[in-house]
């Protein structure tokens, strides 16, 4: 089988695991075909004005897809059939060519596998795109390696294979050079406005561009409290408007002005003006946050500072170690973990509380404890009673029914603090979101597609923030641009219907087996037989925990 009889034969496969029918047809995407093509679009404009007298009763299309698959253009004669073929069996803007929505097709499987691609016939998939031949070739950012998106040139089934990779190519080079040229001037030209706004001016100063922010000392300060995502989609909002002045509420009774000022395509400068009167003093040289006010808002204030027990309850991964950490915050506690505790027995437990009250530290955090026995459980619940003077800490899954003995420990405490699962908090998801992937990511903001932040809400998270971290950092290192996507995302996660992802998956991770099997565990060669990158591939291993 020759290497492109592979890539079809395997790009059918992952159509049949995808749930594609061969009477599938496109549909348009959600969201608006602009939102992530802007870029694509002024810099494919110079290369198709260049090319449209050419095209002119050429029977010809050629097709502009953004990274997701989304078509946002379609350039040819008007009159030409396939023109009007392809709009008649939806390849119209907005139309998503995603390979999971309408099988092996040219932009679809671009994306998929990385690199250009012909499909002639009877080739694709779907049979409304069997009357036609295309080229897809995917169009790379000369300067971050980002995937902008897909040209398709598209034609009759009895065109020419090579003619149309040819022409297609030469597009592709030319719509590359002109996102690098495009990009150099956009940021000189954000910097520049962000220099001449900021210089000698005591106003916070901030500067938004697509995938860039820039901003002053002392706007800093005033974005440490600000979801930044909820910032450029407000701003968003008002440049769609015209307005040049918008208003965003940040929580807490506290409204932040802005200032509008573009300065190009999705570029702004803004100035930002706080209407709460409390200024936020920061000693020099000591950080500006500490990673946790994105875990709990306001929910640990009330505790924080007293002495006595505190449970912080709440399921597995839902941040009880860090609640505990932040409640202690300066207090240099003792910490144990209970699973330590078990061998020592009651004793062992007694011993514990003994060198507390003869020791200089005045506080204990206790990790854990729905792990001990319903012996130890039942001297803690004394030891609690008699804990006067200082502070306790104690971690813990919520009590079930059968569950007595943990259920008196808990109920014995002072001051209790219910985490609720991730799923739950809908209402501060997106910052979650944000601070957990500021935090993976050394301290440095990640913006996140408003479609993203949607999918990422509609999963169940069973493993709440810790399984959320776990993801984020995994898609951190996949990314494929400066915006996280929902193309960047595990399939679990893009999949609107949870069990037939699950079926899908299993499906999918049936055929790499099977594929490392026939290939003595090459991945290299693995890879080539399933018609997707390396780079893919290692993305599914870990998915799918395969060890090989």
């Amino acid at each position: 089988m020759s290497q492109r009889s592979e890539l079809i034969h395997y790009g059918w496969k992952r159509s049949e695991l995808s749930g594609v029918t061969r009477s599938a047809r496109p549909e348009p995407a959600a969201a608006s075909s602009t939102e992530l093509g802007s870029s694509l679009l002024r810099a494919s404009d110079a290369a198709f004005a260049a090319v449209a007298d050419d095209l002119a009763g050429l029977d010809l299309t050629l097709l502009l897809a953004d990274r997701t698959g989304r078509l946002i253009q379609a350039v040819g004669d008007t009159a030409s059939r396939t023109r009007i073929e392809a709009q008649r069996r939806g390849l119209i803007v907005g139309a998503d060519l995603s390979e999971d929505k309408v099988g092996l097709n040219g932009i679809g499987t671009a994306l998929e596998i990385g690199r250009g691609i012909t499909i002639d016939g009877n080739e694709h998939f779907i049979e409304a795109f069997r009357d036609f031949s295309c080229f897809g070739v995917p169009i790379v950012h000369g300067g971050s390696k980002r995937l902008e998106g897909v040209l398709n040139v598209t034609a009759p089934t009895a065109a020419t294979g090579c003619l149309l990779e040819g022409f297609g190519r030469t597009l592709v080079r030319q719509i590359e050079a002109q996102l690098m040229a495009n990009t150099y001037y956009d940021e000189y030209r954000l910097l520049e406005g962000f220099i001449r706004t900021s210089r000698g001016s005591s106003v916070a100063v901030c500067a938004l561009g697509e995938g860039t922010m820039m901003s002053n000392d002392r706007a800093e300060e005033i974005l440490e409290i600000v979801d930044l995502t909820e910032l450029r989609m407000t701003v968003r909002r008002a440049a769609e408007s015209a307005a040049l002045r918008t208003t965003m509420d940040v929580g807490h009774g506290r409204e932040l002005d802005i200032d509008i000022h573009s300065v190009g395509p999705r570029q702004t400068i803004l100035t930002l003006h706080p209407s709460w009167r409390e200024r936020r003093s920061v000693a020099r040289g000591a950080p500006r946050s500490d990673n946790s006010g994105y875990l709990w808002n306001s929910r640990l204030d009330h505790v924080k500072g007293r002495s006595g027990t505190i449970a912080v309850v709440g399921d597995t991964g839902t941040g009880r170690t860090s609640a505990a950490t932040e409640i202690m915050r300066g207090c240099s506690p003792i910490r144990i973990e209970a699973i330590d505790l078990l061998e020592g027995g009651c004793e062992g437990l007694i011993d514990v509380f003994r060198t507390l009250s003869q020791g200089s530290s005045g506080a204990l955090i206790l990790d854990d404890i729905e792990v001990l026995s319903e012996q130890q459980l039942r001297v803690l619940r004394r030891l609690v009673g008699s804990f006067d003077g200082r502070t306790l800490v104690l971690t813990s899954t919520p009590a079930v029914e059968n569950q007595q003995p943990l259920a008196s420990v808990l109920s014995g405490a002072d001051h209790i603090v219910t985490l609720p699962p991730l799923r739950e908090r809908t209402a501060e998801f997106g910052a979650l979101v944000q601070g957990v992937a500021k935090q993976v990511n050394d301290g440095r903001e990640v913006v996140f597609s408003p479609p993203c932040l949607q999918a990422l809400s509609r999963g169940n998270w069973p493993g709440n923030l810790a399984q959320l971290k776990k993801v984020l950092t995994r898609v951190l290192i996949d990314r494929t641009g400066s915006t996280i996507g929902v193309s960047d995302l595990p399939s679990e996660l893009r999949a609107k219907d949870g069990a037939a992802t699950t079926a899908m998956e299993k499906a999918e991770q049936a055929a790499i087996l099977e594929a490392l099997a026939s290939s003595d565990g090459n991945k290299h060669q693995a890879a080539k037989a399933l018609g997707i990158s390396r780079t893919t591939l290692y993305r599914r291993l870990r998915e799918f925990r395969i060890a090989v």
